[in-house]
């Protein structure tokens, strides 16, 4: 009898355990396989990671596992995904108009901006909005568990000229303010020298002491003008500059356009 060396039957066994090692993993029971991932969404769901306890409810669910588990796992399911709260991402500029060149990321996950609930667990959000212009927010939420559809609307303003309006405008109420100072302290110093005119030298006063006088009283009514002037048009321009909504907002109609 021909016997076959060492090495080949070394050879023949390995190969032979392997391929009953797949037969065995790949007929693993399915009964098991749902029981465990029945077990597995539990912990999940009373651990408050509700995206991943549904996800396992809908292994358990399948054709392939027992009548008695699917319907457990249906109610599961259909329990978890009540409670699941979902976040909708929103950008704007300072004129509250989409602003579409933006993208955002949840939690360090690109999204899509295309005003869709996103399914999340309970807990704390990070959201962070970018434009290509360089511009950044970012704000932090708090979802509660059931709480569906909150809306987190970032702001981005891309330099649309409202920001400069503002800015103009706080820069003539300025200016308006400080002519406006500037006219009573000289008013002021020329009626002091007025008064003192009429009372030390009337009619014989010098010539170059009135005209001081006058001059004061000139330059006190231009700078009132002046002050009438820039802080009617820094008033227009901060009334006419559309208003800012806040920086980030969150919760279901809280910003309206």
């Amino acid at each position: 009898m021909r016997h076959l060396p060492l090495p080949v039957l070394l050879l023949v066994g390995g190969i032979g355990l392997a391929a009953a090692t797949f037969t065995t993993s790949a007929h693993a029971d399915p009964v098991e396989e749902c029981a465990n991932a029945a077990s597995r969404g539990q912990t999940m769901r009373d651990g408050g990671q509700l995206l991943e306890a549904r996800s396992a409810f809908g292994k358990c669910v399948e054709a392939s596992c027992p009548a008695a588990l699917r319907k457990d796992c249906s109610e599961w399911y259909t329990d978890v995904e009540q409670r699941t709260p979902s976040l909708v991402v929103r950008i704007v500029g300072l004129d509250g108009k989409d602003a579409l060149d933006a993208t955002a990321t949840l939690d360090g996950k690109p999204v899509t901006l295309d005003g869709r609930a996103i399914p999340v667990n309970p807990g704390r959000h990070t959201v962070v909005a970018e434009r290509p212009q360089g511009l950044r927010a970012q704000s932090t939420v708090v979802l509660s568990e059931a709480e569906k559809s909150r809306i987190a609307t970032l702001v981005l303003d891309a330099g649309s000229g409202d920001g400069t309006r503002r800015t103009a405008g706080y820069v003539l109420l300025g200016v308006g303010g400080a002519a406006l100072v500037t006219a009573g302290i000289v008013g002021f110093v020329g009626l002091r020298q007025w008064v003192d005119l009429e009372s030390e030298c009337r009619p014989r006063c010098a010539g170059d002491d009135v005209s001081s006088a006058r001059a004061k009283f000139v330059i006190a009514d231009v700078a009132l003008g002046v002050s009438l002037l820039a802080l009617g048009a820094g008033a227009v321009l901060l009334l006419t500059a559309p208003k800012a909504p806040p920086t980030s907002a969150f919760g279901p109609g809280l910003v309206r356009f």
